[in-house]
């Protein structure tokens, strides 16, 4: 049964401006989250300086988009199989200690590309086994990272922002990472990247370390893994509106997102630019990602999210569709900025509408099935993309991509009001709405 939530009140229009900036930040208010925000900030950072260096360094290697989307494959893939296993146990062990020994392991993976790329054993054979090792901890380190956020605010109330926080100091990250990482990579090479990133590791290693939880008691699953996966597996299958939001994600992480692997293509060989020109399209990403994340967060309620996603998956789709017509730096931003805004927006709602719709118990299980729908089928497109961009050139394979995603926006469009239908009980018995709202 779903405890009674407390809803934070109605905000007077004639209140100061400062009580929106209030709203936004709230779950800054809880002293754990504000430790996890700030660690996981700086590692951030590190990530996306390694992100672009990795890129540009295996693009200037290889040449190949097809390698590209090879190392964005085996990035990614190991989500598919162990997201699953990962929130079975997720449900059962202590979440703040397998975070740190997950983001251990992230720390020793980026010192690893580090010390191969600068002793001149980093092949491309060396970069595709450490990609698959850094997929398989980031397959453990999300659905781990998903079920332990909601433990760290104070009140549940402010969990709808913590998510946006969440999301807010990933894309600052994609702003100023790309920045950075392009004058680093220009100037003195990939590797002092990939050095930065394994020592913002222990920020958050720290933050971590420093995080005080009070004991919580919890039914813990007491049967097989195999029993809980497919219990949590059965959850989703017969819970319609968590059901439908992870298909529409699902399908947005093999149509909307893959491209980004491709940036350096776009880079080097559409725009016929370098480092800067891949730290500018990145950075744009981050900035329409972080104008969704601050919208979200200054969110009161969930009321109209669930048409908010329907137009922000078809605002994403319309972007990638306008690829082809565009052959300069400027117009692309533009683009790539509001593709990311749709794409936040979309997985930031659905976040926050599927931790406050699933059980307690569930939520580890249920989770892992966000993120395997949210990365685990990403993989997929960075191949296909890849492969299509290589055959028609990589504009008209992002458009064609955009084309297919607008009808999934447009199905799930037409289903909007049974799902209103479904999740309106539900919003009722929390006390999100009362009954004659929607």
């Amino acid at each position: 049964m779903h405890q009674q939530l407390p809803q934070p009140a109605e905000v007077p229009p004639a209140r100061p401006p400062t009580n929106h900036l209030r709203q936004i930040l709230r779950a800054l208010s809880s002293r754990n989250y504000r430790l996890f925000f700030a660690g996981q900030g700086i590692s951030l950072l590190g990530m996306t300086l390694q992100q672009i260096a990795l890129g540009w360094y295996v693009y200037r290697l290889t040449g190949s988009q097809v390698m590209l989307g090879t190392i964005g494959f085996l990035n990614q893939i190991p989500g598919l199989v162990i997201s699953p296993i990962a929130g079975a146990l997720s449900d059962r062990v202590d979440g703040r200690r397998a975070l740190l020994a997950v983001q251990s392991g992230l720390m020793i993976q980026a010192f690893l590309v580090a010390i191969a790329v600068v002793t001149g054993y980093g092949t491309i054979t060396v970069l595709l086994g450490l990609s698959l090792l850094q997929g398989v901890l980031n397959a453990f380190d999300l659905p781990f990272r998903q079920s332990v956020v909601p433990t760290l605010v104070e009140k549940h109330r402010d969990l709808p922002s913590a998510i946006a926080l969440n999301s807010a100091m990933f894309n600052v990250a994609r702003i100023l990472g790309p920045s950075i990482g392009g004058i680093l990579v220009a100037s003195v090479g990939e590797q002092m990247c990939f050095f930065v990133n394994s020592a913002s590791y222990l920020a958050v290693l720290g933050a971590l370390a420093a995080i005080k939880l009070r004991p919580r008691v919890r039914s813990l699953p007491t049967g097989r893994m195999a029993t809980d996966i497919f219990q949590g597996l059965s959850y989703v299958r017969h819970h319609r509106p968590i059901r439908d939001l992870l298909v529409l994600l699902a399908a947005e992480s093999f149509l909307g997102l893959s491209y980004i692997v491709l940036f350096p293509v776009l880079a080097r060989d559409a725009l016929r630019g370098d480092p800067h020109t891949l730290g500018f399209l990145m950075g744009a990403a981050g900035v329409g990602s972080l104008s969704a994340a601050i919208r979200l967060a200054s969110r009161r309620n969930l009321r109209g999210l669930l048409g908010n996603i329907a137009l922000c998956v078809a605002i994403s789709a319309v972007s990638l569709i306008l690829f082809t017509f565009v052959h300069s730096l400027f117009p692309m931003m533009v683009l790539i900025a509001t593709a990311g805004f749709g794409f936040i927006s979309v997985s930031g709602a659905a976040n926050t509408i599927i931790h406050t719709l699933v059980d307690d118990h569930m939520r580890g299980r249920v989770m892992s099935c966000y993120t395997l729908a949210f990365v685990g089928f990403t993989p997929f497109g960075n191949l296909t993309l890849a492969w299509l961009a290589h055959r028609w050139g990589i504009t008209h394979a992002i458009s064609l991509f955009g084309a297919l995603l607008l009808v999934c926006a447009l199905i799930f469009w037409s289903r909007l009001k049974s799902l209103r239908a479904a999740v309106r009980p539900i919003y009722v018995d929390l006390g999100i709405i009362p009954w004659q709202n929607e």
